[in-house]
């Protein structure tokens, strides 16, 4: 396969060219001073287009260009400092089924709000885009594992001196965390990897949750055990709290359980999503503490995701945030909030 091409990034303002350091620039749209400045290649460089209203991208900003447009510290942290070319291909992957997360969910309610139209097929139709946004939450992980296994082989870690082993045949998430068929403990991913303390506790941090996807996934494809049906609700669609794919989420208040424990199926779907977002934003954390990275490509920006369905996608994730914060202040409560941007 050939090798893409390369550009200078001189005719850049934004770029610190004194510490590129060999990276890529994931977006070459910037935002700034409230104006939008882009960059494509052509005839062998980099030249400069004017850009009126970009509809669904990631950029570069010292701000957002809109009070919808949200960024991810981990996107960002890849986008500034670990942007190195092995990840390429990977980090495009983690940035699309974001852009689908956000319509998936934008689906989800516009099929209720077109119940009436689209008939009594309607639930099939949920059912169908719920597994589909369940997929691209197990599918983030792999990406995730496809990074850290990208970047083993070429980052030094700080104190840590260990012989690193190759990663080559743990190109998976699960490749990491299962041994034997079952959840692998700290040590045993230790001995398997020879990873620094912090990073294996980042993988048995979420360990859990990643298997709960993995058995829903291997339910579904191997063993043909689809969602039960969605109840269609004048609010929303609704589930049975204790549905095989929903168990053990504690995220509704009392006043919505209805009779034979019926509940909104939306504060699950935002758990699903928060917990697979949290790990990206972890991950990003952990990293930066267990490993030297240059600095930032574009000092002082952030990236930010201009979607289509960002309202809809941030709306979820706030409503979900004031559930954790107020089911906390409950007796034996262990929930947390989480930061939204």
């Amino acid at each position: 396969m050939p090798e893409e091409p390369t550009y200078s990034l001189t005719d850049i303002p934004f770029i610190d060219l004194q510490n590129v350091q060999g990276r890529f620039l994931i977006s070459t749209l910037f935002y700034s001073q409230k104006a939008w400045r882009m960059w494509v290649p052509a005839g062998g460089k980099l030249m400069e287009m004017q850009v009126v209203r970009p509809a669904e991208m990631f950029y570069f900003g010292s701000e957002p260009a809109s009070t919808n447009d949200t960024k991810f510290d981990f996107l960002t942290f890849i986008a500034q400092q670990a942007s190195f070319p092995p990840v390429k291909k990977a980090v495009g992957g983690l940035m699309d089924d974001i852009f689908n997360l956000t319509a998936s969910i934008a689906k989800i309610k516009h099929l209720h709000t077109s119940r009436a139209v689209l008939g009594e097929g309607v639930s099939r139709m949920a059912v169908t885009e719920v597994e589909y946004l369940i997929f691209l939450c197990r599918g983030i992980f792999d990406f995730l594992q496809e990074v850290i296994s990208r970047l083993w082989e070429d980052v030094t870690f700080s104190n840590f001196s260990q012989q690193k082993r190759s990663l080559k045949d743990r190109q998976t998430f699960s490749k990491v965390v299962v041994y034997n068929g079952a959840e692998a403990s700290f040590e045993q991913i230790k001995e398997r990897t020879s990873m620094p303390d912090r990073l294996v506790a980042w993988y048995c941090r979420h360990t859990r949750f990643f298997m709960s996807l993995r058995a829903f996934r291997d339910n579904l494809v191997h063993c043909g055990t689809p969602i039960q049906t969605l109840l269609v609700m004048e609010d929303g669609f609704a589930i049975q709290e204790r549905m095989t794919a929903f168990k053990d989420m504690d995220v509704w208040f009392d006043e919505e359980r209805g009779a034979n424990n019926i509940v909104p199926l939306m504060p699950a779907l935002a758990m699903i999503v928060y917990n697979t977002l949290a790990a990206c934003e972890d991950l990003s954390l952990t990293m930066r503490e267990c490993i030297k990275f240059p600095d930032d490509l574009a000092p002082g920006m952030s990236l930010y995701m201009r979607s289509y369905f960002n309202e809809t996608f941030m709306e979820m994730l706030f409503d979900l945030n004031k559930r954790m914060q107020l089911l906390s202040q409950q007796p034996g409560a262990t929930m947390t909030g989480i930061r939204i941007k």
